[in-house]
């Protein structure tokens, strides 16, 4: 080998050696130092729906060291285990709104400290079937804690309705009617579920109450039930005509007598 290549080669060795020195540096560093490793779910991913926020560390954590500063008492609930806390909400998110908490302090058995750590999101509108079956189980363990109203209660796959260009007022005033549903055979549903592939929307459907009126027929399950929905409205109004009917073809709801 000339001298200039073996010189070149030299040289590039060396670099190469001290960048996998580096690396492997701050690998060791990042496993031997006390450090959050992730949330879950993660902060661009919490829905109005989540129940909790849990924040990992890569060491076992002090119970008692825990200082969380949250604004707005947003949480109710705070239990470690062994890696994991967790921060159950005590109200509903809102969608689009961010929030934020620091963890002012907290140790790890060995007595390394973490402090004044900041950890922010924005709530997403993420359907509670689009959730981890944890989070799932949480809510359902969690339903006989709120009252029941329409705020505590899931539609999974409502956002069909929105994407057909029903706007978000008529969506509300359509769960509202499910609601009221559940009310006149005194049973409480805490999740209504749509499926999304039955959605058949009619603009300006002629057979519509108002000519100039549009209709959403969709299929629901509440409890074990199957049903369908006929929804009419018109443009941008708020107001929906809402009726249901049972597995049968039976008519068991109508709005406009409630």
């Amino acid at each position: 080998m000339h001298e200039p290549s073996r010189k070149r080669f030299i040289q590039i060795s060396v670099l190469v050696i001290i960048i996998v020195l580096a690396l492997a540096s701050f690998s060791l560093y990042k496993n031997i130092t006390f450090h959050i490793t992730k949330t879950d779910p993660a902060t661009s991913e919490v829905s109005i729906y989540s129940p909790y926020i849990k924040v990992y560390f890569n060491n076992k954590l002090d119970a008692k060291s825990v200082k969380i500063e949250d604004y707005g008492a947003l949480f109710g609930k705070r239990v470690v285990n062994d890696k994991t806390l967790t921060l159950y909400f005590n109200r509903a998110l809102l969608e689009g709104k961010t929030y934020a908490f620091v963890i002012k302090s907290v140790q790890n058995t060995d007595g390394e400290t973490i402090q004044n750590t900041k950890v922010e999101f924005t709530a997403q509108k993420i359907a509670v079937s689009e959730l981890t079956k944890e989070q799932q189980s949480t809510i359902i363990g969690q339903q006989d804690k709120y009252p029941y109203a329409p705020a505590y209660v899931s539609y999974p796959g409502f956002t069909e309705l929105t994407n057909q260009g029903v706007t978000s007022g008529q969506l509300q005033s359509i769960k509202q009617a499910t609601f009221d549903y559940s009310g006149t055979i005194k049973r409480e549903f805490r999740r209504v579920t749509l499926d999304p592939a039955s959605v058949n929307i009619v603009f300006h459907d002629p057979t519509a109450r108002n000519p100039n009126g549009s209709s959403a027929t969709f299929s629901l399950t509440m409890g074990n039930e199957k049903y369908t929905a006929r929804a009419e409205y018109v443009n941008l109004d708020n107001d929906v005509y809402t009726r249901i009917y049972n597995a049968a073809g039976v008519q068991v709801y109508d709005s406009s007598t409630q």
